[in-house]
């Protein structure tokens, strides 16, 4: 079977987003169930998807509601 020459270009610019993004962004991520990753795949999913699409990497930073309850938004420090 002959399938012709293969167009990777896209593929290749995907592939370059995600090893080489142009742009970082942290997002903060205040949920009761942090500890359990797959309880917000879908929401990290999405995150990473768009960080792809616009040429960007996303760090999540994952940060307990009890921890911002007891101390306060203004006392919670990033990563």
């Amino acid at each position: 079977m002959n399938a012709g020459e293969v167009e990777l270009g896209l593929w290749k610019d995907i592939v370059r987003k995600i090893k080489e993004p142009k742009h970082e962004v942290t997002i903060a991520i205040v949920g009761k169930y942090v500890g359990l990753k797959d309880a917000y795949k879908s929401l990290t999913e999405a995150l990473m998807h768009g960080g792809i699409a616009n040429d960007c990497r996303v760090n999540l930073e994952w940060i307990d509601s009890e921890e911002v309850e007891v101390h306060g938004p203004e006392n919670i420090s990033l990563k």
